[in-house]
């Protein structure tokens, strides 16, 4: 397998958050890991601990897992007027900021927001600001903001990597705001990851736009619906409409440069181990 390629899936913390770290290496031989840092449809607050971060942490460097992220709260939306002083999406994703620094993770991915009924650039500003709103109430956080590419559904907002990179440029570059890469949400977007070919074209794309120093981690998908189809659907790997040439490419592209990929693929049709274990073959 290639020595650089760091990968896992996203894993429950139900039995908490060490069980988790456990099960990501003893049953999948994981090297990275994606959890919720709450419930990701409630209003709640983690049950996280700076004790229970520290025994995280001892046993993650233990094992060898190198890349652990956090996926904020799917109610937050900051791409819209927040005039109270503390508005609830600010201070959860600030919360998820504080408390992933205590597993000693990298970043907590954000959804971009849906602008509604506003105007794009009035709903990007809205995001702008509110990013920066957020930073500022954790100034002492090493933890990232992963913005991560949407599919196009509805009224979503950082959908193109234009926009992306739009939104990267206002809050001006700042050093805890990276991206998480969506293979599902690109090609669903319109960005075609079919074959290799398509791949390096769409990898050059964002280069252009982004910046390939930007990226920080793909969430490795592959697509129910079609190329440019807007709809948001993972599917298991090599099953969907991008399939296993595509993305053993993106693999083995991310595994020579040591991005991480975290698997968001529906366990109702195949276990993350399945999943893992083909990703593992593709690069062995």
């Amino acid at each position: 397998m290639m020595n650089n390629a760091i990968f896992g899936a996203h894993m429950s913390v139900a039995k908490g958050f060490v069980e988790a770290a456990e099960r990501a290496s003893d049953e999948y031989g994981a090297s990275a890991l994606q959890v919720f840092m709450k419930s990701p449809r409630g209003r709640g607050k983690t049950k996280l601990t700076p004790e229970i971060g520290e025994q995280f942490r001892a046993y993650t460097a233990d094992r060898g897992i190198d890349f652990v992220m956090a996926h904020g709260s799917y109610l937050v939306n900051l791409s819209k007027p927040m005039d109270h002083e503390e508005p609830w999406s600010i201070i959860s994703l600030a919360d998820d900021l504080q408390t992933v620094d205590w597993l000693g993770g990298k970043g907590v991915v954000l959804h971009t927001g849906k602008k509604k009924d506003l105007p794009y650039e009035e709903a990007e500003k809205y995001l702008v600001d509110n990013l920066k709103r957020t930073l500022a109430r954790v100034p002492d956080s090493e933890t990232h903001i992963l913005l991560e590419n949407m599919a196009g559904q509805g009224t979503e907002i950082g959908v193109t990597f234009e926009e992306l990179a739009s939104i990267h440029q206002k809050v001006d570059r700042h050093p805890r705001i990276s991206i998480c890469f969506d293979t599902c949400h690109a090609f669903a977007a319109g960005y075609d990851l079919r074959t290799p070919e398509a791949v390096k074209e769409t990898l050059a794309h964002f280069d252009k736009t982004v910046g390939l120093d930007y990226l920080t981690v793909f969430h490795f998908n592959d697509s129910m619906h079609p190329l440019d189809s807007r709809k948001d659907r993972h599917h298991v790997l090599g099953e969907g409409e991008i399939g296993s040439r595509g993305l053993k490419y993106l693999a083995e592209w991310a595994a020579d440069r040591g991005v991480p990929m975290v698997l968001e693929t529906p366990e109702k049709i195949r276990s993350h181990k399945e999943d893992i274990d083909i990703l593992r073959g593709w690069l062995s």
